[in-house]
């Protein structure tokens, strides 16, 4: 009688077949013809639960797909869930599958993208789909400061699989995607709130990085943030840029005076305008993210004055945190744009773990060991100016602009403390010019220089060309 078993190449096309959609997702993500796929018949062995509670066994593979190849001509490794397939089901191999493409990412020293679309966990592994969990979230804290890891969730990311998710040092996410610890339909019932789960309130409270609209769109952000990351914790990426490092920025002159938009100012010193911004609609009062500047990637934490004068808040400030952190395991450099009217005066800051949320920022900027140049656009009084990166928390070059105003407060509180109703206006005047100018801080060592505006993206370029070797 003759065998009936496929052979190898049989078993590939059915596999292309089966889980094309997970394929089709890798051949946007990777470089044209590059990805490799590992672990590719690893199947789940079927228990006796299932046929007692009615389990199908639909798909002769499991519904992730695990390998490496090369994005923007660089090594990176990936795993994704193929919602099509038993809408992904997870299961003990799948966490095989995923804990060995980790692994083998780190062994490579190269970054991970990680793609979440699953429903959860085949029920009739009970306990083994628990422990499969565990040991997918065991190896990326193991992965964590050693390879970047990249998160995309492009469909349902539930209960574990959103624990998972959150691991990764950057969260990328659809506009149909949901993230979601219980399940949407209970906090709807119970809270009233339409947005459950959805990857704009993920976005909100800080869980997700940056929404695209669709598939082809999250990848190309995956592609441009994959770009300005170091491979692992022993690198340091240059990339080619036409622009000039002596290019004078004219413009930030009246950009500062028209209210200091970052964004705009972000745009004038940094190569092309290159920034992956994170933390994107979480704590807007602060903005962070990479941008590169001669080539070099640099971790950006900037305040922004357009929103809440750029005050600094418990939110703003576990934001700077986390990116500062990711940047210190991987000896980024940091920049720092300070352009604030200080610490936010609310309860809600007050009410928060506020005082604890600072001492941990002061403690990130304290650690980093990598290169830290900071910048004085505009306002930096009382804390604020400590906190964001000042000379006395490491930063290695502090500049202020000759226009930035720097102080332990602002004049008119100093006023209302010395100076009574009657000479408010002569005090304030007096305080601003004598204790607020950036002369009175160089002066004490707090600022390496004062410098024109013009300079500005040239001054940075040439400090970090310095600091980093």
């Amino acid at each position: 009688m003759a065998s009936t078993q496929k052979t190898s190449a049989e078993l590939r096309k059915q596999l292309q077949d089966e889980l094309g959609g997970a394929h089709g997702f890798l051949g946007m993500l990777f470089d044209e013809g590059t990805f490799a796929e590992t672990g590719a018949f690893v199947k789940r062995i079927p228990s006796n639960l299932d046929a007692a509670f009615g389990v199908k066994n639909e798909c002769d593979f499991e519904p992730v797909v695990t390998g490496y190849g090369s994005v923007n001509g660089s090594l990176v490794f990936a795993f994704v869930q193929d919602f099509s397939k038993l809408k992904g089901a997870f299961s003990s191999a799948s966490a095989r599958k995923i804990v060995n493409l980790i692994e083998s990412g780190v062994k490579a020293g190269a970054p991970i993208v990680c793609v979440f679309n699953s429903a959860g966990a085949i029920l009739t592994d009970g306990v083994c789909a628990l422990e499969g969990y565990g040991s997918v979230m065991k190896a990326l804290s193991d992965a964590k400061g050693l390879v970047p890891l990249i998160s995309i969730v492009n469909g349902v990311c539930a209960a574990s699989a959103a624990t998972a998710a959150a691991m990764a040092d950057f969260v990328l996410a659809t506009e149909n995607a949901s993230i979601y610890i219980n399940p949407p339909f209970i906090l709807k019932n119970r809270f009233d709130d339409e947005k459950a789960g959805s990857s704009e309130a993920g976005v909100k409270n800080g869980l997700v990085d940056v929404i695209a609209a669709d598939d082809v769109s999250v990848c190309a952000e995956a592609r441009k943030v994959l770009n300005l990351l170091p491979a692992n914790a022993e690198t340091i990426p240059l990339n080619d840029t036409d622009d000039n490092l002596n290019r004078l920025t004219p413009e930030i002159s009246s950009i500062v005076d028209a209210g200091c938009d970052m964004m705009a100012i972000i745009a004038s010193v940094s190569d092309e305008g290159i920034f992956f911004e994170t933390g994107k609609g979480f704590a807007p009062e602060l903005l962070t993210g990479i941008v590169q500047i001669g080539g070099l990637p640099v971790g950006l934490v900037a305040t922004q004055p357009a929103v809440n004068n750029g005050r600094l808040t418990s939110a703003a400030a576990v934001k700077a945190v986390k990116l500062i952190d990711f940047c210190g395991a991987f000896d980024m450099p940091i920049l720092t744009f300070v352009a604030t009217d200080g610490i936010d005066v609310s309860l809600e800051s007050e009410n928060a773990p506020y005082a604890s949320a600072l001492a941990s920022l002061a403690a990130a900027y304290a650690s980093h060991d990598g290169a830290k140049v900071t910048v004085v656009l505009e306002k930096a009084y009382g804390q604020a100016f400590t906190l964001l990166g000042s000379k006395s928390l490491g930063a290695d070059i502090v500049y202020a602009l000759d226009s930035a105003k720097i102080g332990i407060m602002p004049a008119d509180t100093a006023a209302q403390f010395i100076g009574g109703f009657d000479k408010k206006a002569e005090v304030a005047e007096q305080w601003s010019s004598l204790m607020s100018s950036p002369l009175s801080a160089a002066r004490e060592g707090a600022i390496d220089d004062i410098i024109d505006s013009c300079e500005l993206r040239q001054r940075i370029a040439s400090a970090f060309e310095m600091l980093v070797q």
